[in-house]
């Protein structure tokens, strides 16, 4: 892991670009992210719901708790989920902007390491799609990119 500062340009809702300072994690690209995620918080999923529900082309990580395919007692959304993030550990924490596992051009980008900045809830409003993994994926946050749907919490 290395601690070198790149510039990331985070594109919000309203289509306008900030740029936060991050750290760049050497060696897990968006593609491992993906798929680390999935073995990690779907283990209870059927792979035919998987395929169908998460890795079908448009189709988002987030489709595994908006098409309720686990109970909902394994996971928080909306507000008890932003609640839950705040408090939970940031360190190690790592975290990819979303976007469809099937249309991603940069699966071999790079994930990163979370920055003070991002460690509430209302600092990543600012996404307009984030994934966050708590270190060796022991929890997830994502604010989805619908209004109405998630943001969801879980742990392992």
């Amino acid at each position: 892991m290395t601690n070198q500062k790149i510039y990331a340009k985070i594109q919000t809702k309203n289509q306008a670009f900030f740029e936060l300072s991050v750290r760049e994690v050497k060696g897990l690209t968006k593609k491992e992210f993906y798929d680390e995620w999935i073995k990690q918080f779907c283990k209870d999923v059927p792979q035919s719901l998987i395929n169908r529900h998460i890795l079908k082309k448009g189709n988002f990580l987030w489709h595994l708790f908006s098409w309720e395919l686990l109970p909902d007692n394994r996971y928080l959304s909306g507000e008890k989920a932003n609640e839950a993030f705040d408090l939970v550990s940031k360190q190690g924490a790592l975290y990819i902007e979303g976007i469809d596992y099937q249309r991603s051009k940069d699966m071999n980008e790079e994930v990163h390491q979370i920055i003070p900045e991002m460690e509430t809830a209302d600092c990543l409003s600012q996404f307009w799609e984030v994934y966050v993994v708590g270190k060796n994926f022991k929890w997830t946050y994502i604010k989805t990119h619908e209004d109405g749907l998630g943001p969801y919490f879980m742990k392992r």
